[in-house]
């Protein structure tokens, strides 16, 4: 009877057994199809995988050198005490200029005005420009006023008390002019190499060439994919540099300075893209979003004369921000193909449960299923854009991003909110963009007519050969001829709450 009942029991775990190995080839056998489905939808929508014609700034020999170097921090990190000492030495030119205009920012960062938390770099936001946001130069003769607060720095402090006796020069030149000093470079050949390599590069991205420099540093690719951003850091902070130093010496009149810092800001801003990831893009947009501030800026000085804004005009025409979007979505599919290899890999796992748990995993197709589910969102996302005639299709959108409540998703569902609102950034530097051209545009009429236009269809063909693709065909675009000027308010999205600030104002 015992033996009957352990037959019994042997034989229902066999069967437990047997229906779990089922199941389990069952969902393998179905996620393999769905990612063979996806792969080959993928491939059919994915473009040639070639880089933009030009240069790539990250193999310029300054670009190369700076990775490099962090690539040799990465492989020997250093004591506590090192780090803090400033180990290992910064010797790439690059690193030692971003670490000097990081430091000055943070000590300026100290003593000017704390802003409205409203308060933004956007083209026509004039209350937004840091001319209102200056602190007083008396501000900077007291330094910091939080208890406690370390004395200003000593090379601040002895620009500051150099201009005190300067009575020829109003409080808001005084600050200036030493705002303008103290953030001068102190190695004049750097800020030349770095400006030369914008000047020769037409687009940046990580890819063979630069992946090299950490295989021959001889770190595994986990490394490399989990550092592939280390080139933002200066990006962002040369936009920052740039577009504060051209439009400070536009306040002070100083046209040629402010068109030469201007030069390498428009350079940032018209770097396309390669291979690039999610945060690579909204970087670049920043840098758009930067120099479109910096033009309005300039535009309300004066500064510009109808050669300048012709350029400027067709430089901004030139970009596409919607293939850029697409480019970007295509390389976030890339890495995250990537990641998903690197996060369950058994080799790189520790503990003997934790190897067997990623082997189970990848052995069920539980991990097919969600590449598969962000292969097809990415497709979905990619279909509902319109690169020639710059749209977006946001109902698409929407429904590429609404992935279905399931277990079998879970994974993918952590990924794609990243990128869900992705779009409303890309269109809302389209209308940064547009509001360039537009505002270009109507500086020529202005110049060569002696007012503005009553109406933007007047620019056309003189000063304008069509309006920006897209403009007319999504969203909102008004134009009104003021008694001082005119106002232009752009708004890809105007269904949207006011506090989603897709609206851009142009004001002159």
């Amino acid at each position: 009877m015992k033996m009957k009942k352990r037959k019994i029991v042997l034989y229902g775990l066999a069967a437990l057994v047997a229906l779990g190995l089922f199941a389990m080839l069952s969902l393998k056998t179905w996620a393999s199809y769905r990612l063979k489905q996806a792969n080959w939808q993928h491939s059919q929508q994915m473009r040639a995988n070639t880089p933009p014609e030009g240069k790539n700034l990250l193999e310029t020999p300054l670009w190369l050198d700076f990775l490099k170097e962090s690539v040799t921090r990465i492989e020997t990190p250093g004591t506590e005490e090192e780090i803090a000492a400033g180990w290992p030495e910064r010797t790439n030119a690059l690193s030692r200029w971003n670490r000097e205009q990081t430091a000055k920012r943070v000590e300026y960062d100290r003593i000017r005005p704390v802003l409205d938390k409203n308060m933004e770099l956007r083209p026509g936001n004039l209350d937004s420009t840091e001319r209102e946001a200056l602190p007083t130069f008396e501000a900077l003769q007291k330094g910091p006023e939080r208890a406690g607060a370390q004395p200003l720095a000593p090379e601040l402090s002895s620009i500051i008390q150099k201009y005190e006796a300067r009575a020829e020069l109003s409080d808001e030149e005084k600050v200036l002019t030493v705002l303008l000093e103290y953030f001068q470079s102190g190695d004049p050949a750097t800020e030349a190499e770095i400006k030369k390599s914008l000047a020769e590069s037409s687009y940046f991205g990580n890819y063979v060439e630069v992946y090299a420099v950490y295989v021959k540093q001889g770190l595994p690719e986990e490394v490399f994919l989990l550092n592939p951003l280390r080139h933002l850091a200066p990006l962002k902070a040369l936009g920052q540099h740039y577009g504060q130093m051209a439009r400070w010496h536009a306040y002070l009149g100083q046209r040629e300075e402010a068109l030469e810092e201007l030069q390498p800001l428009l350079e940032l801003a018209s770097l396309e893209g390669y291979n690039s990831t999610l945060i690579e893009g909204l970087v670049r947009n920043a840098l758009r979003i930067t120099t479109a501030v910096t033009v309005h800026t300039l535009i309300l000085e004066g500064a510009f004369t109808q050669e300048d804004l012709l350029s400027i005009q067709t430089r901004f025409s030139q970009m596409n921000i919607m293939e850029d979007l697409r480019q970007t979505l295509e390389g976030e599919e890339a890495f995250c193909e990537k990641m998903f290899r690197l996060y369950f890999d058994p080799s790189l796992k520790k503990g003997f449960w934790e190897r067997f748990a990623t082997r189970f995993v990848g052995f069920s197709g539980y991990m097919d299923l969600n590449k598969a589910a962000i292969f097809e969102a990415m497709r979905g996302l990619r279909a509902a854009i319109d690169t020639e005639g710059q749209t977006l299709d946001e109902a698409a959108w929407e429904k590429a991003v609404d992935l279905p409540k399931s277990f079998f998703n879970i994974l993918a569902r952590q990924m794609i909110p990243a990128i869900e609102k992705t779009s409303n950034k890309f269109l809302q530097i389209q209308s940064h963009r547009d509001a360039v051209i537009l505002g270009c545009a109507l500086e020529r009429y202005w110049l060569s007519e002696g007012a503005y236009p009553e109406e933007l269809a007047a620019l056309i063909p003189d000063y304008l050969e069509a309006m920006p693709p897209g403009s007319l065909s999504q969203g909102s675009l008004s134009y009104t001829r003021t008694e001082k000027g005119y106002e232009l308010t752009l708004n890809k999205l105007p269904e949207l709450p006011k506090e989603d600030r897709m609206e851009t104002i142009w004001i002159r």
